[in-house]
């Protein structure tokens, strides 16, 4: 749906574009910026849910991926870090006691 909407709005904007004269070109270029800001924000929000999502089944103890022989996954970014360290080497959170 958002693929189909995202579509509709570029030629809409494209054909709109047409009939811009000098006078309204400002206009023209405020909308097509907002137009942009407008994607940005529903990439951004499409990618927010797909993060939690993850989360969530981290959460559960539903993570998909398979840990490395030795090698432990941080509960808060979901990282894998080598056996040997202590924190998170992205997020410098505390390795969980069942880890060490």
């Amino acid at each position: 749906m958002v693929l189909l909407l995202s579509l509709a709005a570029l030629i809409v904007a494209l054909f709109g574009a047409l009939f811009l004269t000098q006078a309204t070109m400002g206009v023209g270029i405020l909308a097509g910026a907002c137009l942009l800001a407008i994607f940005a924000r529903i990439v951004q929000a499409a990618n927010h849910h797909a993060e939690m999502l993850r989360f969530q089944r981290r959460q559960r103890g539903e993570d998909p991926r398979p840990s490395l022989e030795g090698n432990w996954i941080c509960w808060a970014c979901g990282r894998v870090n080598r056996p040997q360290a202590f924190d998170c080497a992205y997020c410098e959170t505390e390795r969980p006691a069942a880890a060490k």
